[in-house]
């Protein structure tokens, strides 16, 4: 018999944060019975063999209880010490909870209980037949503290325990087998054992702590299991399994490191995820061919082709949203529309400066102008085949290139229909071109004015003076981005890097950021405010379909798969306020 003195004041606890360092195992062997009769339970308390993750942030439970009532604290971190597990504990400030918190700093609620799962045993059995289970793989998950735990050493820690102290266990007499016999008669009576259970431990060789051991167990089998649920992340659900396995492969064909889960799939080939898809729809894949994996896997219901369309989906978001041109991007107010028709719209006037009111308290009613504006969208898609010797030979390169060209493609179509409206000058609402020297004041200067401070300061001062609808209220717009042809691009850097002049007549006060976009016709520049200040263009989007999305369609012609990528894109030039176009700045004879 094993017996460890040692002194269980709780000098670890801090009230000031409530916590306590315990000591949750020492390893000790317990009794336990199953199927095949006693055996002794170890815990190997190696580093190696203990799963410390479940651990750091788990609950602190009182009985084992586990419920957010019995619930006492959490753990703050665990640790190997010494061949103990050790944590520290920090303590809950509910009222409720304030005797038990007393008890354990006074010393008086000092044994310790761990809640753990095993995953891999070590069995051996000596020369009498004694079996001994030794976990050498588990996990603690849970801490408790109770009355009479089964680990003996599991307590309370003090600053300074007194080393252990082995005990030899005395011989028993074989007059004393009656006392034996009754003491374990007496307790399974007391615990409501029956009688063949009673009859079995009496027969046995095991002495009385042996019994109450096999007694405990019993009684853990009658206890109804209280069901908790855990909110959080499955990861065995095939839905986010398809998820990580796409999210691996296509970082494997990109050449970017995986996130930890994964990880584990980094390193499956197409053929590995084929297989996967077969056999978790159930279907056997044991002595099929390579060949044969990939037709059932394209030509089932498999999640094969979903992981290739992810695969493809995500490949093309980066280089999508690389291409887009500024305009798209910077100058464009984005909206969503639910359906292809044609969506109008409506820019209502400003309200009239208020009026003073009368003696009599009246007040003037006053109108608001409309300019209405239309903006549809349009769908665009390509295909590409992909053969089975392609998905054979595993090259993910390939399948990740092409997203890359499906966005190359999908940009190009959306930039195309962007730019035409700088070159088709449409017709707005107010009956007059996008761009027109004819407005009040004009946004169009056609005189072949290079990027200048006179230049720009011209067309800050005609959108600072551009009225609304009413044709009265100044609107006060503030220039914030310069658009140039690519033909302009080294000339509006020069100009804008004039912030530091020697003389204050060369300073340049203007502060706009850069945009280049090359398929503007040769250097036509223009200067544009904010669109959450001033709107002039807007793009759309299909509501649920923000982007080009790649889709897959089993091949019935030949041997492969085939890809679609659809997308659906409107544009439409909404205001001329906070827009002014030159139509030309080249200007050999002018310096910057």
């Amino acid at each position: 018999m094993l017996k460890r003195k040692a002194n269980f004041e709780p000098s670890t606890f801090d009230a000031d944060s409530r916590t306590v360092d315990v000591t949750w195992s020492a390893g000790a062997a317990v009794r336990r019975r199953d199927a095949q009769g006693l055996y002794t339970e170890k815990l190997s308390l190696d580093a190696a063999h203990v799963d410390l993750k479940r651990l750091h942030g788990a609950p602190v439970f009182l009985d084992h209880v586990q419920s957010a009532r019995s619930q006492i604290g959490i753990v703050e971190k665990a640790w190997i010490e010494g061949g103990r597990g050790v944590a520290r504990v920090k303590l809950s400030a509910r009222d409720e909870m304030r005797g038990h918190v007393t008890d354990i700093q006074d010393g008086i609620l000092r044994s310790v209980s761990c809640g753990y799962e095993v995953t891999r045993w070590a069995d051996s059995v000596d020369g009498k037949g004694n079996r001994t289970r030794t976990a050498v793989a588990w996990a603690p998950f849970e801490i408790s503290f109770v009355g009479l735990g089964a680990d003996g050493a599991a307590k309370v820690r003090s600053q300074n325990m007194d080393p252990e102290e082995v005990i030899e266990a005395p011989e028993v007499p074989a007059n004393e087998n009656a006392k034996r016999n009754g003491a374990i008669r007496a307790l399974c009576r007391a615990n409501n054992m029956t009688r063949a259970f009673e009859d079995t431990l009496v027969d046995g060789e095991g002495d009385l702590i042996e019994a109450r051991a096999a007694v405990n167990a019993e009684l853990q089998k009658r206890v109804v299991p209280i069901r908790t649920a855990q909110v959080g992340v499955d990861h065995t659900d095939p839905a986010k399994i398809v998820e990580r396995r796409s999210a691996a492969l296509y970082k494997r064909g990109a050449g970017l490191a995986p996130e930890e889960p994964e990880r584990e799939f980094y390193y499956d080939s197409i053929l590995d995820n084929a297989r996967w898809s077969l056999q978790a729809g159930g279907q056997q894949t044991r002595g099929a061919s390579p060949v044969d994996i990939l037709n059932r896997g394209m030509h089932t219901t498999s999640n094969f082709p979903l992981i290739l369309e992810n695969v493809l989906n995500k490949s093309l978001e980066a280089p999508y949203e690389v291409n887009r041109s500024p305009v798209v991007k910077k100058l464009a107010r984005q909206k969503t529309l639910s359906s292809f028709h044609p969506a109008s719209i409506l820019r209502v006037g400003e309200i009239e400066p208020l009026a003073d009111l009368s003696e009599s308290g009246e007040f003037q009613s006053t109108t608001r102008g409309e300019e209405k504006n239309t903006l549809a969208l349009e769908t665009g898609g390509r295909r590409i085949d992909y053969s089975g010797k392609l998905l054979v030979q595993d090259d993910v390169g390939a399948l990740v290139d092409a997203p890359a060209q499906f966005a190359l493609a999908t940009t190009a179509w959306e930039n195309s229909k962007v730019l035409n409206l700088f070159a088709s000058n449409p017709v707005l609402g107010d009956g007059k071109y996008w761009f027109d020297e004819t407005r009040a004041p004009g946004n169009l200067d056609l005189s072949n004015t290079p990027i200048s401070i006179e230049a720009l300061s011209a067309a800050k001062l005609a959108m600072r003076k551009t009225t609304g609808l009413d044709g009265v209220t100044i609107l006060d717009i503030a220039p914030a981005y310069l658009l140039v042809s690519a033909e302009l691009e080294d000339r509006a850097i020069q100009f804008m890097s004039q912030y530091n002049a020697t003389f204050w007549s060369e300073t340049n006060p203007h502060r706009l950021e850069i945009l280049v976009d090359p398929r503007l016709p040769e250097f036509e520049w223009y200067v544009f405010a904010s669109p959450s200040r001033a709107p002039t263009i807007d793009v759309a989007t299909l509501a649920g379909h923000s982007a080009p999305r790649v889709t897959s369609r089993e091949s019935f012609d030949q041997w492969g798969i085939s890809f679609r990528c659809l997308a659906h894109f409107g544009c439409a030039a909404v205001s001329a306020r906070g827009a002014f176009k030159f139509a030309s700045g080249e200007d050999s004879n002018s310096e910057i």
